[in-house]
């Protein structure tokens, strides 16, 4: 595990600067309070030959697509997976950065630009978000943070270091956290066209005059009960969500990774859970929830009866436990809200055993 150094840092619009500060940084306006217009969940970049990644006195300008707008930004950077020496950014940390005036408006892209001055070797983890469906670039040496017009090295589809986006905002907004797998994440939207499911929810939010920040925190893969690609979502919850500034819902899009066969390293086979344990598992993200006054919805989950990404990855056995856990999700009322998802998906030629 090492610190990195982030020696500058620039968010913007057209341009503009703003320096990195502690996890104390200012407060935000009289009559405002921060909340999160943008997150992505970070994960450990593994060293292997597939994920190389390394930087050395180079420039990252990485793009986000904000929900909420406002007139005043900072940033956040994680190392919650390791990574070296101004500001420092420890290992397992998080650092905001100074706020910065600067006018967002909604649904505004935004250019983070972060210089690295020392080593990040690839043989050590690297917190990133691994599919971020988004081009991001990086430069050749030098500090390019100032740049309009950034020399180009390379270009990555990942996020490095960046986790969130904050916003000033008045007392009354709020945000949601979309908290999920690959299906939040948007694994397979079209890259650069911000077509994830929470991309549209902020957009129908703007469009209805609600003032609420939507926060992705979906990762490829993930589980509810089992860590495999990331940490499970009984694992992250608290950093992921509870810890998000503004929340005030939470929208659980999660455990299908836990049903599926897969023939992949931790598959969960080699993990078998039962709808009750599924069940425990959404209810103490309900108890975490309410424990901080905020609202949380469940959302059914999809059929994969014929999917084509991994044809072996149903069973019987499996849709049998889905089955039970969505008339759980729908009908407890342990939730506060339920988003079906099933139903809107359903075949109407095979709806399966679904509530009309």
């Amino acid at each position: 595990m090492r610190a990195i150094a982030v020696s500058a840092l620039s968010a913007l619009v057209a341009v503009g600067a703003c320096s990195v500060g502690t996890a104390f940084a200012q407060n935000p306006p009289a009559g405002t309070h921060w909340v999160g217009t943008w997150t992505t969940a970070p994960t450990a970049q593994p060293a292997t030959a597939t994920y190389s990644t390394a930087f050395s006195n180079q420039t990252l300008r990485q793009i986000i697509r904000v929900s909420l707008g406002g007139s005043e930004v900072r940033v956040r950077l994680s190392n919650a997976f390791g990574g070296s020496k101004s500001v420092t950014l420890w290992p397992g940390a998080l650092i905001l950065s100074d706020p910065v005036k600067l006018d967002v408006p909604a649904l505004a892209h935004l250019a983070v630009s972060t210089y690295l001055p020392g080593d990040v070797p690839a043989n050590l983890p690297i917190t990133f978000h691994n599919i971020a469906k988004q081009t991001n670039y990086v430069s050749p040496s030098g500090d390019h943070t100032d740049a309009v017009d950034m020399p180009v090295a390379t270009t990555k589809q990942s996020w490095y270091f960046l986790t969130g986006v904050d916003l000033a905002a008045p007392r009354s907004a709020g945000a949601v956290v979309a908290f999920g797998d690959s299906l939040t994440e948007g694994n397979l939207s079209t890259a650069d066209t911000d077509s994830r499911w929470t991309d549209a929810l902020a957009m129908k939010l703007q469009a209805g005059g609600l003032h609420m920040g939507v926060m992705n925190e979906g990762i490829g893969g993930g589980r509810l009960l089992h860590d495999v690609n990331g940490e499970s979502g009984l694992h992250r919850f608290d950093r992921d969500v509870l810890a998000q500034p503004g929340v005030t819902h939470v929208i659980v899009l999660l455990g299908i990774n836990d049903l599926r066969r897969r023939l992949l390293p931790g598959a969960p086979e080699s993990e078998p859970v039962s709808a009750d344990d599924m069940i425990a598992g959404y209810q103490q993200f309900i108890l975490r929830a309410h424990a901080r006054g905020i609202k949380i919805i469940g959302v059914t989950l999809l059929p994969w009866e014929s999917e084509t990404f991994a044809p072996d990855a149903y069973t019987p056995e499996a849709g049998a436990k889905r089955h039970a856990i969505n008339t759980w999700i729908r009908w407890s009322g342990a939730f506060d809200g339920v988003m079906d998802f099933d139903k809107l998906l359903q075949d109407p030629a095979a709806p399966g055993p679904h509530v009309a």
